[in-house]
């Protein structure tokens, strides 16, 4: 039987005329509590389960960031004399902790962030720089399109600061992501230095002890990038280790930790760390390698270096639709 509205609390369902946990929604109601205290929006979460194609009502995907709210509000999930518990005292309170402090902030004018975004924005399909569009013929009325390959994707600007704001409360929240033993920056000297080996190497006749101090020089020119890149690894950490989840996006945090932000093919964002660490979706040979969301809250973060190859990887569990 299908109805219009619900007529029962999201997470419960009638059997043999009383109300037990529905084992299915249940847990779609505990990773909502738990992505939203790692630091999602009530928006994101929203967009999420719909792009997912969790179901609300039977054969109905309408979610929205009221539905959300009102779960995170709702006291029921503790138990009652109706209701069997399905979220614990500790996190109920922690979630409504996390919203009382979001709303201290809910009434900042945020429409200028995109504005005062000075971050290269880069295509995944050919790595290639997007500019934002903005078209109020459009339902999505803005889209950022590659000025190399014309590949564009539709993102309104809210969920596009969203999603950057999602990103940074989840280094926020798990500073030690952060690749410490670095991923080193290769400076102009390194690269001319090896340039000339590789002619040298050519060359019929060597001069194998000019050869040899060009090695030796090429290697402490590589130390020296390596301990480069541990240094700025450790400055990023320390930048995220020393910051308070935000309930808008941080241009100050962004700017002194980010070097580009990539829009894949998914519209969804990857930030390209100074260090050259990744954290967003990695797509493998055109095929997005989902993370799967397990209830201890422990997301899976895979980093590579920034590259031309249209790599990157996924802070963004999957929730997979019921059935």
């Amino acid at each position: 039987m299908k109805f219009k509205n619900r007529n029962i609390l999201y997470g419960y369902k009638f059997e043999n005329g009383s109300i037990v946990i529905d084992s299915v929604e249940s847990e779609i109601v505990k990773q909502v509590y738990e992505k939203y205290i790692s630091g999602m929006s009530l928006l994101r979460i929203a967009n999420l389960l719909s792009q997912k194609g969790i179901e609300y009502l039977p054969a109905q995907v309408n979610w929205n960031k009221g539905k959300i709210k009102r779960m995170i509000e709702d006291k029921r999930y503790l138990g009652d004399e109706k209701y069997p518990q399905i979220i614990n005292i500790d996190l109920y309170n922690q979630a409504n902790r996390t919203k009382e402090i979001r709303n201290t902030t809910q009434n900042i004018n945020r429409s200028d962030y995109i504005y005062k975004l000075k971050l290269p924005v880069i295509c995944s399909e050919c790595n290639g720089n997007m500019k934002r569009i903005h078209d109020t013929q459009l339902k999505v009325k803005e889209k950022w399109v590659c000025t190399e390959c014309g590949h564009s994707e539709k993102i309104c600007d809210t969920v596009f600061l969203s999603m950057m704001t999602d990103a940074l409360n989840y280094l926020i929240k798990n500073p030690n992501v952060i690749k410490s033993e670095s991923q080193s920056s290769t400076s102009n000297e390194t690269v001319k230095t090896e340039n000339e080996i590789n002619r040298m190497l050519e060359i019929s006749n060597i001069d194998k002890t000019i050869l040899k101090k060009k090695i030796f020089d090429l290697a402490s020119l590589k130390y020296t990038d390596l301990d480069a890149g541990s240094y700025i690894s450790e400055q990023i950490k320390k930048e995220f280790e020393n910051a308070e989840l935000i309930s808008e996006i941080s241009l100050p945090l962004l700017m002194k930790t980010t070097s580009a932000i990539i829009i894949n093919s998914d519209t969804d964002l990857s930030l390209v760390l100074k260090n050259n660490q990744i954290i967003g979706k990695e797509k493998s040979y055109g095929t997005e390698n989902s993370q799967i969301h397990s209830t201890d809250n422990n997301s899976t973060i895979k980093c590579e270096k920034f590259v031309p190859t249209g790599k990157s990887c996924s802070i963004l569990p999957c929730i997979n639709k019921a059935g």
